[in-house]
């Protein structure tokens, strides 16, 4: 069999699946017009979805797109309309929405259709094209249309608007380190005066300090936003009378994937900035569980509703060593180790009751400031020539990104009832090194927003808050904020790419 014919073969099952759910074409009374229309494909008919993945891969977001008709970019791939407009047009129906575009306004007239379509879909999963070595320019593939299209599907049949409709998850559960810590670790006192605790902190969003290791919000506040929950309250704070029906976050800056005991066999204990490791939090979760159901059958109700957000964690395991000398050649070898422990905690939380998890990988710690000024080379060719950024540690984070994949999916066989989530916080991130402006960042993307100097701004003697340093005029405009951490406007666009499915595996459940 050709290749084309296999092709072919593979196509089929998706376009017999499309063409049992196009029944939602509804006629007209007499029969003979069409009353809405519903668009899946690519860039051919994409009018506007890749504006809100973030990614506009073909340009068609800038002039003299869309100079004919509409005067302006629109995100079509053409000087004007599309077929499907045209199409939309003769059966006198307004011209399709982008589907994405519901999640993030009010949009009239959805009824009478919605475009799917993303310019560089594939009939195909990206899966398909990593095998035979090929590069795609999106991961939503027509399964993730259709996928919208279901959850689209359900919210039209039941509602007039889907702007009213219920939110899909009803409470978060997150775990992990400095990445989604909203204020344990300044609730525990690991430090005696933690910098995190006072301002430039917090000065984007909240305007004071709250224990985010950021400038503003963080995914895992965005992710909350876009669900229609409030800001998940950290788990240490349950004696401040806080209400943690919505969800808890158990997450603490310095945290690690291993016990504190891996660390003070390697006689690196000392550097740990807390000793509330992964396997910590899962007892906190434990702890707290019996106060937010009872018996089993409560349990699977309220968590099947319910995310579980499981890191990004193992990074700190990884910092600790490489900051001391660790080479990378030797950090290959923790490697399974760390993902052994995020996999079984994974495991464990599937066991109490977990339906729904998401597990995100490394950001590319190759293009942090941190890593820039401790590692600086005077070889060139240590530096990936696209971005700067230095190629043997982007490697490495990538190495742990594919354990870990290949760790969760021989747990999705282990437990087939479970929605086991890869996020992949590399690909999303690494998005700004490459193409800085078409995401705001109009600084220099590898120097921190906040610091005391040096190359990329990142000084150990003055880091971000401490006497010495200084914060930008505008962080949005920047990737890194202290450097080790992002900005709330990097944070943004990654919670962006994981909720429209861009750059989560498989998709999240729509949040409409």
């Amino acid at each position: 069999m050709d290749l084309s014919s296999s092709l072919l073969s593979l196509k089929l099952p998706f376009i017999k699946l499309l063409l049992s759910l196009l029944i939602v074409t509804i006629r007209g009374v007499a029969g003979s017009c069409y009353t809405s229309i519903y668009s899946f494909g690519d860039s051919y008919v994409d009018s506007g979805n890749m504006q809100y993945l973030d990614a506009d891969v073909f340009g068609c977001y800038v002039p003299p797109f869309g100079e004919s008709y509409f005067h302006l970019p629109t995100g079509r791939c053409s000087n004007g309309r599309l077929i499907v407009d045209l199409t939309a047009e003769l059966f006198g129906l307004p011209l399709p929405q982008p589907y994405l575009k519901t999640w993030n306004e009010s949009v009239a007239n959805v009824q009478e259709g919605i475009n799917f379509a993303v310019s560089g879909a594939t009939v195909l999963d990206a899966s398909f094209f990593e095998e035979i070595g090929s590069v795609v320019l999106t991961n939503v593939t027509l399964r993730y249309q259709l996928n919208w299209f279901k959850d689209f599907l359900a919210h039209l049949c039941n509602t007039s608007s889907i702007l009213s409709s219920p939110q899909r998850y009803e409470s978060i559960f997150n775990f992990g380190d400095s990445l989604s810590d909203t204020g344990n670790f300044l609730l525990s006192g690991a430090l005696a005066f933690p910098v995190i605790g006072k301002l430039p902190y917090g000065q984007t969003f909240f305007h004071n300090a709250t224990g985010r290791c950021s400038d503003g919000r963080l995914v895992v506040d965005f992710i909350a936003e876009a669900y229609g929950l409030p800001y998940l309250p950290p788990y240490l704070a349950i004696d401040n009378g806080h209400d943690f029906k919505h969800g808890v976050n158990f997450a603490v800056a310095g945290a690690t994937a291993l016990d504190p005991q891996f660390f003070k066999e390697l006689k690196l204990e000392s550097l740990l900035w807390t000793k509330d490791s992964l396997s910590i939090q899962l007892g906190w979760f434990k702890k707290l569980k019996s106060s937010l159901c009872t018996t089993k059958q409560d349990c699977d109700n309220y968590f099947k509703k319910s995310l579980f957000l499981v890191g990004e964690i193992g990074g700190n395991d990884y910092n600790y060593a490489f900051f001391v000398g660790g080479s990378i050649k030797k950090l290959r070898a923790f490697v399974p180790v760390v993902v052994d422990a995020i996999t079984k905690a994974t495991s464990a939380l599937i066991e109490e009751g977990a339906v729904e998890l998401v597990v995100p990988g490394n950001l590319p710690i190759g293009c942090s400031a941190v890593y820039m000024t401790l590692f600086q080379s005077p070889n060139k060719a240590d530096y990936d020539p696209k971005n700067g950024c230095l190629k043997a540690f982007n490697s490495f984070a990538k190495y742990h990104n594919n354990q870990l994949k290949r760790s969760l999916e021989m747990l999705r066989q282990k437990y087939p009832h479970a929605r086991i989530i890869y996020a992949d916080y590399y690909g999303a991130a690494v998005r700004f090194f490459h193409a800085p402006r078409h995401y705001g960042f109009f600084n220099s993307t590898l120097t921190a927003c906040c610091g005391g100097g040096g190359p990329y701004n990142f000084n150990n003697s003055a880091r971000c808050g401490h006497i010495g340093s200084k914060a930008c005029n505008n962080p949005s405009a920047h990737v890194n904020w202290d450097g080790i951490h992002l900005t709330e406007a990097s944070y943004r666009h990654i919670a962006k790419g994981l909720i429209s499915g861009l750059f989560s595996t498989p998709p999240l459940s729509s949040p409409l």
